[in-house]
């Protein structure tokens, strides 16, 4: 908790950092970690592909 706090006032100091400052933390976080964030980015990705297919075809058949 006190590692995201001195990343907030960071980011008040600097406002063009936050980005990088979010990624250098990202990056600490354990393998496992990263691996189940980025399948469930990828699950949500699927998802969204798969409903814009469903919701195309029903506007085709309509």
């Amino acid at each position: 908790m006190i590692r995201y706090q001195s990343l907030i006032l960071k980011a008040a100091e600097n406002p063009d950092n936050i980005i990088k400052e979010l990624l250098d933390n990202l990056l600490k976080l354990p393998n496992a970690l990263m691996s189940f964030i980025a399948g469930v980015i990828l699950f949500m990705l699927y998802l969204l592909l798969f409903v814009g297919i469903l919701v195309t075809i029903w506007g085709i058949l309509e």
